[in-house]
């Protein structure tokens, strides 16, 4: 759905998805059970049950919010651990530092694409938007705005760390975020025990993708 190359191809993989869940609702409100999907077909929305398409839509959003993110966040820190040793090294030898250096990769490689509507008419650097006009921005650019982060290029594990945008903020935080952080961890604690001197194959370079998710397509590494 998130690399489907074209719009038609994208919709045929969210409707099929949608059928495939569909498929899930109906087997739990049938029978309900203490997974999250039953967890789902109890909400209240105000003072109504959830309905349907609220359902689908809250099981979609669970199901996409742990596949591409996660993965491609994953894809972007093994590059960049193959092309700068010295980093690599360095949570070789201290472990305890890789919960702080998640924080400033995710800061450094923030990969999801959010949209919003303008509430209003603004300018900005010459370009005038109208009220209801769509726009897109990736969360990157706020980690690489120099006014909140000095050398925000430079990836420093040692940097004091503040708020990054790499999960949102406020009411559109990924509910996710802890599950995120808590696999990111995992992935680097048990590769770097296991393989703690790994490169990019000679020759080769990593190929990413735009999107509503930046996504790390091939990686081409290698290890003794």
């Amino acid at each position: 759905m998130t690399r489907g190359g074209d719009v038609a191809r994208k919709q045929t993989a969210l409707q099929e998805i949608f059928e495939y869940l569909g498929s899930w609702v109906a087997q739990r409100s049938a029978q309900p059970g203490n997974d999250l999907i039953s967890r789902i077909l109890e909400i209240k929305v105000d003072d109504r049950p959830i309905n349907h398409q609220e359902v689908l839509s809250e099981c979609a959003l669970v199901l996409f919010g742990g596949l591409d993110t996660v993965a491609g966040t994953m894809g972007f820190i093994a590059w960049f651990l193959a092309t700068h040793p010295e980093h690599r090294r360095k949570l070789v030898a201290e472990p305890a530092l890789i919960p702080s250096a998640i924080e400033e990769l995710l800061r450094r490689f923030s990969i999801p694409t959010v949209g919003r509507k303008l509430t209003q008419d603004v300018t900005l650097d010459g370009v005038t938007m109208k009220a209801g006009d769509y726009v897109q921005l990736t969360t990157c650019f706020h980690g690489l705005d120099e006014r909140a982060w000095p050398n925000p290029l430079e990836v420093n594990f040692d940097r004091p760390m503040s708020e990054h945008l790499a999960f949102g903020k406020g009411v559109h935080k990924c509910p996710g975020a802890n599950l995120a952080r808590s696999e990111l961890r995992v992935f680097l604690e048990e590769w770097l025990k296991r393989i703690p001197d790994f490169r990019l194959q000679p020759g080769e370079s990593a190929v990413t993708a735009p999107g509503s998710v930046i996504g790390m397509l091939r990686l081409p590494l290698e290890w003794d």
